[in-house]
């Protein structure tokens, strides 16, 4: 049973406190600002995890992630059984129990990435991120903790009860403007769950797995 363990490479996380949230409308230049609001005037409302301080233990987080698909395989019948997202993540977190695993939490998946606007820093790169449209490369290497986060927009990982880095590729395919592209791979971003429940299944062929180590008492 704990095979699939062995598969991953398990950073520790120190517990503590930390300051989560969108709290960076002050670390965003002008233009950022007033393309954000031209697009919808709520966006950050709609699409951030709300600014909170809380304290939480140390955990063990998983270097890298594997794609759904591949972790339920022969499984995948049973587990997509679900009407939303909700229970689906409830039956995901049981399959991994098995393996003395679990989905991290959001507050875990923030802290992991880092504590700043991106895993990278709180700059905003030019362009979009998809080859050739960018010369900004930082968004493919692994963050300061030694994590390797999801780089492609058009992918997600998701956390309890979340989809995390990426929107399926709605900014790039929707043509909207700088820098949105950008702020989907910002560790506070999420999916609405209005969006995310109308096409779950289709959301899901997306979704990335990014394992948690079960604590002693949990």
């Amino acid at each position: 049973m704990q095979s699939m363990q062995q598969d991953f490479e398990f950073i520790d996380i120190s517990g503590g406190a930390y300051q989560l949230g969108w709290r960076f409308s002050n670390s965003i230049p002008p233009e950022a600002k007033k393309s954000i609001n031209t697009y919808h005037r709520e966006y950050v409302d709609l699409h951030f995890s709300k600014q909170r301080w809380l304290t939480v233990g140390k955990f063990s987080i998983a270097k890298t992630t594997i794609a759904l698909e591949d972790l339920v395989n022969e499984h995948s019948d049973e587990i997509y059984e679900v009407d939303n997202f909700a229970e689906f993540c409830l039956k995901l977190d049981g399959y991994l129990n098995q393996y003395n695993l679990r989905l991290p939490t959001e507050d875990e998946f923030e802290i992991a990435c880092g504590g700043q606007l991106f895993w990278w820093g709180n700059g905003i790169p030019q362009g979009i991120p998809f080859v050739g449209e960018t010369n900004f490369e930082e968004y493919k290497q692994q963050n300061s903790r030694g994590l390797l986060l999801n780089s492609d927009i058009y992918k997600m990982e998701i956390v309890k009860s979340e989809l995390k880095l990426g929107d399926g590729g709605e900014a790039l395919c929707g043509g909207y403007p700088w820098p949105i592209a950008w702020l989907a791979l910002c560790p506070s971003h999420r999916i609405p769950h209005e969006m995310l429940n109308a096409a779950l299944f289709e959301m899901l062929e997306s979704v990335q797995v990014r394992p948690v180590l079960l604590g002693k008492n949990e």
